[in-house]
């Protein structure tokens, strides 16, 4: 009979060991916290003393700490333990193609400082990655977070920067697309580990940790904003693909004969369902006036589409319509793909809320195959805009509990260099 081929497998070595059970606790205690050390060797089936051992180790260190004491049926009652969520700190950037979000958060992921600022791909690439390093600069000062307390920084952006520019942001160089190095200025400039991964997946991940996605282990996450992309979550872990560039969706041809896409292609996704695609075809219409004077705005901004959605306006409602029909139709071929428990649909379009998700669920009921008709839920994000810059910085934070040695050395009998300095 042929087996699990485990060529490949390791044994851990007694260091690799230690770092593996000390990963684990911090992430119990941050899972379960409060939480007793008896209930640690419990939920770990380490043994007390070793649970003792690594606990001491993470309280002298300052990553976790003991707070109230717990209920015992008799005996005394044992401290609870929990984490020290401002032992460290994260930064999530968030490169929009025409703004950029930055904010500061805690090993749990709350937001102490938030920061927009306008910067358009389109309009000016020369020294982008010096302003964005100055929007951090900026961030860490105005946020009173010791500069030595920054674990890492992670960045999420849409895939490309710019078709205009015909920009992305990757390590290493692409044929016929100007890369932006934004991940080697900012690790030089502040000495501290940068992540980058697209927007969706960050979204994605930011949905599993704060939003509605928690109680799922398998979604696909829809963004729809200026484009649409797709984060795919596959036993609690976003799925990167080979190429890291799993998800791409916007450019999924639905309409063979369709508008020209800036790719080159036709009937590309995210020319017929996202933000400008919307306001375009409402504009058309002339679905959108000012309230006062009853004029039509020549470019509706999507407040105005929103609100007159929401007031039923029945130019914006059926364009609404028809946009989710084309959503449709991408999706049902996805849920048919990867038969996810949930499809969460977020980014700006979820302002729309019901306006969006109610004749979205009718066009998805029409077209799903009758095995997954009842087993998939389709859900709607709750907007925030800081999801992408929060769903970035949980990139720093899951790292951290993983590896904590990396970020407190000494965890591993090394000595600390010293951190960077703001200027």
């Amino acid at each position: 009979m042929q087996g699990v081929d485990r060529s490949m497998e390791q044994g851990r070595n007694p260091q690799a060991a230690r770092d593996h059970n000390r990963s684990l606790m911090l992430r119990l205690v941050r899972d379960r916290g409060p939480i007793s050390r008896a209930e640690l060797a419990r939920a770990s089936l380490l043994s007390k003393p070793a649970v003792t051992d690594i606990v001491d180790g993470l309280i002298q260190h300052e990553l976790v700490r003991e707070t109230v004491k717990g209920d015992a049926a008799v005996g005394r009652k044992p401290m609870l333990l929990e984490i020290n969520r401002e032992a460290m700190w994260a930064i999530g950037i968030d490169l929009s193609r025409d703004h950029v979000d930055l904010l500061i958060t805690d090993l749990m992921g709350s937001v102490c400082r938030f920061m927009s600022r306008r910067i358009s791909f389109d309009d000016e690439d020369e020294g982008y990655p010096e302003r964005v390093a100055k929007c951090v600069t900026d961030v860490i000062r105005d946020s009173g977070v010791p500069a030595s307390r920054i674990a890492g920084i992670g960045v999420g952006y849409p895939m490309p920067l710019s078709h205009v520019r015909r920009m992305i942001v990757c390590d290493g160089q692409m044929v016929g697309w100007k890369t932006v190095q934004l991940k080697q200025l900012i690790e030089r400039e502040f000495g501290v580990p940068v992540y980058l991964d697209n927007d969706a997946n960050v979204a994605a991940l930011h949905e599993r940790w704060h939003g509605v996605a928690d109680s799922f282990r398998d979604y696909l996450f829809i963004l729809v904003g200026n484009g649409v992309g797709m984060g795919i979550v596959l036993g609690g872990a976003v799925y990167r693909g080979a190429s890291g560039i799993a998800g791409e969706i916007g450019h999924m041809s639905i309409d063979p004969d369709g508008p020209q896409c800036l790719c080159g292609s036709r009937g590309c996704l995210e020319t017929l369902v996202s933000v400008p695609c919307l306001l375009s075809e409402v504009a058309q219409a002339g679905g959108v006036a000012e309230p006062r004077t009853g004029v039509q705005w020549a470019s509706p901004a999507l407040d105005d589409v929103v609100g007159r959605a929401l007031a039923g306006d029945p130019i914006v409602t059926s364009a609404v319509g028809e946009m989710t029909k084309r959503l449709a139709v991408a999706v049902t071929n996805l849920v048919n793909t990867f038969n996810p428990e949930a499809v969460v649909i977020g980014g700006p379009i979820a302002r729309l809320g019901d306006c969006l998700m109610i004749p979205f669920r009718e066009a998805m009921a029409a077209r799903a195959h009758p095995l997954f008709a009842d087993k998939t839920r389709l859900v709607l994000s709750r907007y925030s805009q800081d999801a992408v810059a929060r769903g970035a910085a949980m990139l720093v934070v899951e790292d951290f509990f993983e590896s904590p040695q990396r970020y407190v050395p000494e965890l591993a009998g090394t000595q600390v260099n010293g951190r960077f300095q703001l200027s």
